[in-house]
């Protein structure tokens, strides 16, 4: 055979074997094995206690199988030979039921011996789910079984009844056997002659077995008197029938739980024989259930802050017990390159289940391998605990704020699962950088400079970082949750000049001092949050600190005296006024003057009698009234030169008018010392004119550009 013919065949043989296992087909011995689905684990409540009970529905309990037996008949009393009690029904439904809800119960209670009174319903939701009971008997009939028609539910099936006992034998009947899951209880066989008849097994399927019979007229049933029905929670079965001893002193068997009809005695006091007790088991699928714990505040923390709560949840089991071994917390989006670590935790946080560091989706899983986590069926509130990153680790600035959310969106148990997480804090993690100052200045003195800014208007605003250097400083800034204090070395030749507060938005400042007049200084601004983060890239100034600018002037002879004028001439004052002058301000400085005059008007004035020769820019000529002044500069002193005023630079008898207000002599544009100005006094009189002495003063004074 070729190599490709035996590949083909190979090839075939497999793909039938597969077709096998996956399609369903039939089983040839234990081949193919069965693929089996998991099944969610569940739990079974029994009641098996006559009587009336309340069965609060488990949290995540949404449905149940409730099944319920009816108790047995008790058997008769009967020296001729009693009948059997009848086997309770069975009765099963799925219901709806309600979480927190209290559903009634009620176990009944097994037949008494010797009455044709039934054993007593089982019921759940007093009609949603009922089972018969079993009849009783008091004579040799047997008792009727408690009967499907009669019950409620989804499934339902007969009891067995009860043997008939054999009046001529002496001998009873064995009791019904109790209807279950897997059909109805087994009829017990009627007694023969001399012969009790055993109890009827419990369901045709699992059911509990039959009691044995008693012994056939012996004359003696102290060790063979008819046995109890087994008991078996799928169904009992009934007792057995008594034997006779021809005194009457033999008993039947009880009947087995639940629902297990009794078998006959001729004991006429008998401690047996009476019905098995009903039976009610509710079976529901165990829950580990997921909801909202007590959330904690919002908070804003800054980068490289603890561990902060950002979720409450709880987990709950129906029942029993859940480890759970991984859960999924989803993010909101776009968080994750400002979080460190995620950790589950309990409530206090003293206790970390798992993490996850550094997470890059929005949704992933953390194992819960540091300590163990066991949901169990008292509700417990748990955390997810978000770590932000250090500053050093944060996206660069300007960088963002980032409103982180964390919830439980999935777990692993063993546990079927409901409910969900929903809700969340918000930790906002503030990497962002605050605005830059404004209005940034710096204003130079001696030996020291005065940088103002106004603080930006951010409502976290904090602080505001200055750097100097003798140099720009370029891209250097703060590092980002680093707090400074003034005086703190940032590089060789870069310091924090100063560190201010002040509130948002507010026009504050700072002064340097024991600075070096002449060397220029570079500042750098930077505004800080709550949070530690700085403003980029910062606001820049520069100036360069000198000494005070001074001025100073001298005059000689302020005021001036002419005596007596004559009309043949024009006249002048002696000696002549000189005003020397120093200025450092850079931009030079002024010397202003101003007349006394009378007070009303400027010029030369007497006062007994008062009269004003007026003061105005002209031309003197003898005879006419007339004064003013010519002003002229020295050679003396040093630096820049005085520029006279036009209106008194004058000559011959060209002279410049004064004024009561403050007017411009000479000035200059740069520094200087020890320059002169001499002012020279002329008049001339009229014939009209008082003869008098006259004076007149003038005021200098000097001032910086």
């Amino acid at each position: 055979m070729s190599r490709i013919s035996q590949n083909l065949r190979f090839f075939i043989i497999f793909v039938l074997i597969f077709g096998w296992i996956f399609s369903g087909w039939p089983q040839i011995g234990n081949f193919p094995p069965r693929i089996q689905k998991a099944q969610a684990a569940t739990y079974t409540e029994t009641f098996s206690t006559a009587g009336n009970f309340t069965w609060i529905a488990p949290i995540g309990v949404t449905t149940s199988t409730v099944e319920t037996w009816g108790a047995g008949g008790g058997g008769s009393i009967g020296n001729a030979g009693g009948g059997g009690g009848g086997g309770g029904a069975y009765a099963a439904s799925t219901v709806n039921v309600t979480a927190g809800t209290g559903y009634a119960i009620t176990v009944g209670a097994g037949g008494a011996i010797d009455t044709v009174t039934s054993g007593n319903n089982s019921t759940f939701a007093t009609t949603t789910v009922v089972a018969d009971g079993g009849a009783g008997t008091n004579g040799n009939t047997g008792g009727a079984a408690g009967l499907a028609s009669n019950s409620t539910g989804d499934v339902t099936f007969n009891g067995g009844a009860g043997g008939v006992g054999h009046t001529t034998g002496d001998v009873g009947g064995g009791g019904g056997g109790a209807g279950g899951p897997d059909g109805a209880g087994v009829t017990a066989a009627g007694a023969g002659a001399n012969a009790p008849s055993a109890g009827g097994n419990g369901d045709n399927g699992s059911g509990g077995a039959g009691g044995a019979a008693g012994t056939t007229n012996t004359d003696t049933c102290s060790t063979s008197e008819g046995q109890p029905g087994t008991s078996n929670i799928l169904g009992g079965g009934g007792g057995g029938g008594a034997g006779s001893d021809g005194s009457g002193t033999c008993s039947g068997g009880n009947g087995g739980s639940p629902g297990g009809g009794g078998g006959s005695s001729e004991d006429s006091s008998p401690i047996n024989q009476v019905g098995g007790d009903g039976q009610v088991r509710i079976t529901y699928t165990i829950w580990t259930v997921l909801d909202n714990g007590t959330n904690p505040s919002s908070i804003t923390v800054s980068p490289g802050g603890a561990a902060t709560e950002a979720d409450a949840f709880t987990l709950q089991t129906s029942t029993s017990t859940d480890t759970i071994t991984a859960v999924t917390v989803t993010l909101a989006t776009n968080t994750t390159s400002s979080i460190a670590e995620v950790a589950i935790t309990n409530d206090a946080g003293s206790t970390i289940y798992g993490s996850s560091t550094n997470p890059t989706s929005d949704s992933f899983s953390i194992t819960l391998n540091q300590n163990t986590l066991t949901a169990n069926a008292t509700q417990t509130q748990y955390k997810i605990r978000i770590t932000p990153k250090s500053h050093t680790n944060m996206p660069s600035p300007p960088g963002a704020t980032y409103a982180v959310t964390g919830t439980i969106t999935a777990w692993s148990g063993t546990n079927a699962q409901t409910g969900s997480d929903t809700g969340s804090a918000t930790i906002t993690i503030d990497n962002l950088s605050p605005s830059n100052v404004t209005n940034a200045t710096s204003t130079p003195g001696d030996t020291q400079i005065t940088v103002n800014w106004t603080n930006p208007s951010d409502t976290d605003y904090a602080t505001t970082t200055v750097f100097r250097a003798t140099s720009t400083i370029g891209s250097l800034r703060p590092t980002e949750g680093t707090a400074y204090a003034t005086g703190t070395a940032i590089t060789a030749t870069t310091t924090v000049a100063c560190v201010v507060g002040g509130a948002a938005g507010a026009n504050v400042g700072c002064t340097n001092t024991g600075l070096t007049n002449g060397t220029t200084y570079y500042y750098k601004i930077f505004a800080a949050d709550a949070y530690a983060n700085y403003s980029t890239p910062g606001a820049e100034t520069n100036t360069t600190p000198a000494a005070a600018s001074t001025v100073s002037c001298n005059t000689d002879n302020a005021s001036v005296s002419f005596g007596t004028l004559s009309t043949g001439s024009i006249s002048t004052a002696s000696p002549n006024a000189s005003t020397t002058m120093s200025c450092s301000y850079a931009n030079g400085c002024t010397l202003n003057i101003s007349d006394a005059g009378n007070g009303a008007s400027p010029g030369l004035a007497t006062t007994s009698p008062a009269y004003l020769i007026p003061s105005a820019t002209a031309t003197l000529s003898a005879g006419t009234e007339g004064y003013g002044i010519q002003s002229a500069t020295t050679g003396t002193g040093s630096g820049a030169t005085l520029g006279l005023n036009p209106i008194y630079n004058k000559s011959g008898n060209d002279v410049g008018g004064l004024f009561l207000t403050t007017t411009v002599l000479a000035s200059s544009t740069a520094t200087f010392t020890d320059r002169e100005v001499v002012i020279t006094h002329k008049a001339a009189i009229s014939n009209l004119t008082n003869t008098a002495n006259y004076n007149d003063t003038i005021t200098y004074s000097c001032v910086g550009n």
